[in-house]
């Protein structure tokens, strides 16, 4: 990965989360995400990635992006104002995760469509249930790569 897809990567991701008005501040470096990560995500990027990617199901992203259920999220933000590392962490990581869906896919919709759908590389699970865990991230993001060069190569047939 050059340093440009980096940067529109992070770009994506921060957008995804909210942004400047989200974080306080702009954030155009992976050490900047970093500090951000480490000093707690603003509770106010859950609200915002929801809102980005209308269809989003909120208990999958409780359950995979913050590894909390419903009532323990509404009993986090009464008390908190920010994620603390692990949890943010883990929704840095879906929001990256869901960014790269978007940009293989071209959309939200499809983006969705693919993270819920059953595949057999993935042992009968949908994606949004293997990427809960490190190796199981690891291998979507591995299935996403194998996604997009397919469909790479298909515009390329087609043109």
């Amino acid at each position: 990965m050059n340093g440009n897809d980096e940067t529109d990567t992070l770009r994506r991701v921060v957008a995804l989360l909210g942004g400047r008005t989200a974080f306080g501040c702009e954030v155009a470096t992976l050490i900047q995400a970093h500090d951000i990560v480490d000093m707690g995500v603003p509770i106010v990027c859950v609200d915002n990635l929801l809102a980005c990617v209308p269809g989003l199901a909120r208990d999958e992203v409780f359950r995979v992006a913050l590894d909390m259920r419903w009532i323990e999220w509404a009993n986090h933000r009464a008390r908190y104002r920010v994620l603390h590392a692990r949890r943010g962490s883990l929704l840095w990581s879906f929001a990256d995760m869901l960014s790269g869906v978007m940009d293989v896919s071209g959309d939200a919709t499809r983006a969705l469509a693919w993270i819920f759908s059953i595949r057999s590389d993935m042992g009968g699970r949908a994606p949004i249930e293997v990427m809960a865990t490190p190796p199981g991230y690891a291998w979507v993001r591995r299935c996403l790569a194998q996604d997009a060069g397919i469909r790479e190569t298909r515009m390329l047939l087609t043109a």
